[in-house]
């Protein structure tokens, strides 16, 4: 009997499966998000490359609602696969979005538990769109460019 017990005990080890996975071929993961306008009235941007095997082309979805949390599902009906933001590099915000309440616009990214809290956040003049269509090549994911981009010019102190 305390064979089987042991036998049981060890087996439930064995068995316990990964319940809350998620696979990469069935996300479409977000590095860069471009914000405009003010809660009631937002306007999103999410950049995801476009294939696997070439991570610098990329696709730009525009959601638009109330919160940025409606913006996310209206870009995501948007998409054949999920869009998932565990590798958020850079926040694109506009000028005059960021005036008024940045917090309130950030909140649900920090509050979220797949949001990454080292994302960069960078204020624009224009619209953050034209940051995201930028048709010259790198040899970078477009996230991961404007993340190096930043952290280079906050190692040479040259930001305001």
């Amino acid at each position: 009997m305390r064979k089987v017990t042991v036998f049981l005990l060890i087996s439930t080890f064995l068995l316990s499966g990964c319940w809350d996975q998620r696979l990469y071929k069935e996300l479409s993961v977000i590095s860069v998000i471009g914000i405009e306008g003010h809660i009631g009235d937002i306007k999103s941007y999410f950049a995801y490359p476009s294939s696997n095997s070439d991570p610098t082309k990329y696709i730009v979805l525009e959601g638009t609602g109330k919160t940025l949390r409606e913006t996310r599902i209206d870009a995501n009906k948007k998409t054949e696969q999920t869009m998932d933001n565990a590798e958020l590099t850079t926040l694109l915000v506009n000028e005059e979005s960021a005036q008024k309440d940045l917090y309130a616009l950030l909140d649900v990214y920090y509050r979220s538990a797949q949001s990454p809290m080292n994302a960069k956040v960078v204020i624009t003049k224009d619209s953050p769109k034209k940051f995201l269509e930028i048709k010259e090549t790198s040899s970078k994911e477009i996230g991961e460019y404007y993340y190096d981009l930043i952290t280079a010019f906050e190692d040479a102190t040259i930001y305001h």
